[in-house]
């Protein structure tokens, strides 16, 4: 397995494992409480937005760590230098995790069309957040393999 086979791995563990300590934290603050309308969609708004922010800073530090631990193991340093091939990767990558996205997001307007609670729209929201990314690390292991 190539570094970027590798760090796409451990991008796609940390997605996991970040989205599943963050939502189970979530919940179980949702659960305790009883809400209006409006402090719900305020409670579902800001949690949606810690999750991206904490999402973004978890992923760059466990790209850092990951960079570091594979030094320390291999003794080998990667370029940060990307050619057209790897550029041609990640944006059919990004692409696929736009529709991913774009699906979630439409499927999370729909439940709300049909009459579901706040909290499911914004699950959705966020679930629709997470498998993009999980999709775009999927997209470049698959990439990276084939060799496109």
């Amino acid at each position: 397995m190539t570094f970027r086979e590798r760090r796409t791995v451990a991008s796609f563990i940390s997605t996991l494992l970040i989205f599943g300590i963050f939502y189970f934290f979530l919940l179980r603050r949702y659960h305790g409480e009883s809400m209006q309308l409006a402090e719900e969609l305020r409670f579902w708004a800001v949690a949606t937005l810690i999750f991206i922010g904490i999402m973004v800073i978890l992923k760059i530090i466990s790209y850092i760590i990951f960079t570091i631990l594979h030094a320390i193991a291999t003794r080998e340093y990667e370029e940060i230098d990307t050619d057209e091939l790897e550029k041609l990767i990640e944006l059919k990558a990004t692409r696929n995790a736009y529709m991913v996205f774009l699906a979630g997001f439409i499927l999370s307007l729909v439940t709300l069309i049909i009459g579901m609670p706040v909290m499911v729209m914004f699950s959705s929201l966020i679930g629709a957040f997470t498998l993009a990314a999980m999709s775009a690390d999927i997209s470049q292991l698959y990439y990276y393999r084939k060799g496109i």
